[in-house]
């Protein structure tokens, strides 16, 4: 497999902890199903900064254009597993790292060509 691209992102989960109207930016960041995943979560504004900096990592990575709805990250036991929804996503393996604190979570996106 040859490497492609890296992305990374951090953001800050108290600025998702202040916004108005919460519900209105889980429908813009997350996909359905990944809502219902939210609604069982610990904690769902965690839930929702990690996605987010999932999803950007992911496309800063990506070679084609993507957009938060494109992407779809389940858990494999305990490790993300990232679905991509576009017409080449079955040219291409994205592995993706994702840790979180309090205050911060931060996710890493590598994508490789697929032989």
């Amino acid at each position: 497999m040859e490497m492609i691209g890296i992305g990374v992102d951090i953001v800050d989960v108290r600025r998702f902890a202040r916004v108005e109207s919460f519900s209105r930016v889980c429908e813009y960041i997350l996909t359905q199903s990944e809502r219902q995943t939210m609604a069982v979560s610990r904690d769902p504004v965690q839930f929702v900064a990690s996605r987010f900096a999932a999803k950007e990592a992911i496309i800063k990575a990506y070679p084609h254009a993507l957009t938060l709805q494109d992407i779809d990250i389940e858990k494999n036991g305990e490790k993300p597993a990232p679905m991509i929804r576009h017409a080449s996503s079955g040219k291409y393996a994205t592995l993706l790292s994702l840790t979180h604190g309090e205050d911060h979570a931060v996710a890493v996106a590598c994508v490789s060509r697929l032989a």
